[in-house]
């Protein structure tokens, strides 16, 4: 057997730094580490393609790859396709490192401009890019805007407190239980017009720059067309506890980290965790092949 990681972006993104690197330039070249460094090898390769379409032996590529041309064929297919995030959380578009980096700057560049700046929903990346905002421009004013009335709620109570009592700290105003309503499209940014933002209550909020972090949309279209049945109605993809999806049909396809529908909370960790049941129910897959 032979591993074949398959992905579209040239560098692997550490995500969780992105709300730090909007503040922090120095640490740009360090947050990307080419996906061929993971793979490639005697057991692996690196693919740098795009997935349309799975079938139940192949997936088919964007492009022209070598060795493969656009179809290769897998005895077993882990899909760990993950979710979009609005930027700066993520930089889902960016497919190398030079674009990446020249998405960060931009975005960089937008927040040492603005004076007054805020942010859209507190979950983790919302609450990052808050205090790491008001940390290093303590004399901007920062709002943070949260459709529930405690922050991350999936944790002990005493984390959202303690959340709060720290960007109070640093001077963030926070609305809690209140939603800004989102035009199709989003906040387009012009330096020399500030928005204003209205809330679902009426409230109506001026900035220089809205970012938002408004959490996860997970990318399983492109197993959709294959297994319909294992799309959960929320778009993320159902899964047994082996983390086979959920299609008795594809017992060798397997969906892990975001994409996944799960009890875990959506982090590292949690992918971490469910990469190791696969690789071991896997493993014994392959074993119970040879008896």
């Amino acid at each position: 057997y032979r591993i074949i990681l398959i992905d579209c972006h040239s560098h692997f993104h550490h995500i969780f730094a992105f709300p730090r690197a909007v503040v922090m330039p120095e640490v740009w070249e360090d947050l990307f580490v080419p996906l061929n460094q993971f793979a490639d090898g005697a057991a692996g390769q690196f693919v740098h393609a795009r997935v349309t379409a799975i079938t139940p032996d192949s997936v088919t590529l964007d492009q022209v790859v070598p060795d493969f041309g656009t179809q290769i064929p897998y005895s077993y297919l882990v899909y760990a396709a993950g979710a979009q995030h609005p930027e700066p959380g993520y930089l889902s578009s960016a497919l190398t490192k030079d674009d990446a980096i020249s998405r960060l700057s931009g975005h960089a560049s937008r927040i040492a401009a603005a004076q007054k700046i805020i942010i859209i929903g507190g979950g983790p990346v919302g609450i990052e890019v808050a205090t790491e905002i008001a940390e290093h421009y303590p004399n901007k004013e920062v709002t943070l805007v949260h459709s529930r009335t405690t922050y991350l709620q999936d944790y002990k109570p005493s984390l959202g407190r303690r959340i709060y009592d720290v960007m109070n700290s640093l001077g963030i105003t926070q609305i809690l239980g209140e939603r800004i309503v989102i035009p199709t499209g989003g906040f387009p940014y012009n330096p020399s017009a500030p928005m204003v933002l209205k809330t679902t209550s009426g409230r109506q909020l001026s900035c220089d720059l809205a970012l938002m972090c408004t959490g996860l949309t997970p990318n399983s279209h492109v197993l959709r067309t294959l297994s319909p049945d294992s799309i959960h109605q929320s778009g993320f993809v159902a899964v047994r506890p082996t983390m086979q999806i959920a299609d008795d049909r594809y017992d060798n396809i397997f969906a892990i980290g975001d994409v996944a529908y799960s009890q875990d909370i959506k982090t590292g960790a949690s992918a971490f965790r469910h990469s190791f049941v696969v690789v071991n129910n896997i493993k014994a897959m392959i074993q119970k092949e040879k008896q």
